[in-house]
């Protein structure tokens, strides 16, 4: 049986988002980054945290650090996910369930090309991370590189959901001057409902830090472009 065709589409969605009444600072230290609370409704919200825990109840694996729900990418050194799409990756506005197509509007392309001079090509990879408890700081990583067949990792965003608000839970976002830095410049919390994006190039070292009590839940997206980051 032959594979489906993969296609790739930018979908107008049907969540209650107005990009261009919102105004996002961008902060350049220690490189470009922005962060939107109250990213979703509260309704969206909780459709998005129903969905996530709907995959979660389907079993999870017993794995040192976090549970791998995709067969998609053996051998992937990233954190385990469940993938938005089924099976293929197809991006079809009918295979993406609202209010998740969000990241695949166009005018959330608009607004983070506006916001981080850059020209995202439409094409958009998404996945479900969850980190149990007690767990170490992630690897530190740029994610700057080019993908074959959909360009240039150029935006990455990381939407918090589902999660036990307080610095005990750990699992915060760190951002890094260096590979080597033992703590990072940045802490971005773990607010439910918060999208942070940021955006790569050859120092955008980041990972997720320590879990405490609580797992870490967050759907990861990946932005592209046909140009490298500048």
């Amino acid at each position: 049986m032959p594979r489906p065709r993969k296609h790739t589409h930018t979908v107008e969605l049907k969540p209650s988002l107005d990009f261009e009444q919102k105004k996002f600072d961008v902060f350049e230290s220690p490189f470009s980054y922005a962060t939107f609370d109250n990213f979703l409704s509260p309704d969206e919200y909780q459709k998005c945290c129903l969905i996530m825990n709907e995959r979660l109840e389907r079993g999870l694996y017993q794995t040192p650090q976090a549970v791998r729900f995709s067969n998609s990418r053996k051998g992937s050194l990233e954190e385990t996910h469940i993938d938005l799409v089924p099976p293929y990756r197809l991006r079809l506005p009918g295979e993406i369930w609202p209010p998740l197509n969000v990241w695949f509007d166009k005018r959330l392309h608009h607004l983070l090309n506006k916001m981080f001079h850059v020209e995202l090509n439409h094409r958009v990879k998404a996945f479900f991370t969850h980190i149990l408890p007690f767990q170490p700081k992630g690897l530190v990583h740029r994610d700057f590189f080019e993908e074959e067949g959909k360009g240039w990792r150029c935006l990455i965003g990381v939407y918090y959901l589902n999660n036990k608000n307080g610095l005990e839970s750990g699992g915060q976002t760190g951002l890094f001057h260096d590979l080597n830095d033992p703590l990072p410049a940045v802490k971005i919390e773990l607010i439910n409902n918060r999208f942070l994006v940021f955006k790569t190039s050859p120092l955008s070292w980041h990972a997720h830090l320590e879990t405490f009590a609580h797992p870490r839940n967050a759907i990861v997206v990946r932005f592209y472009s046909d140009h490298a980051p500048a």
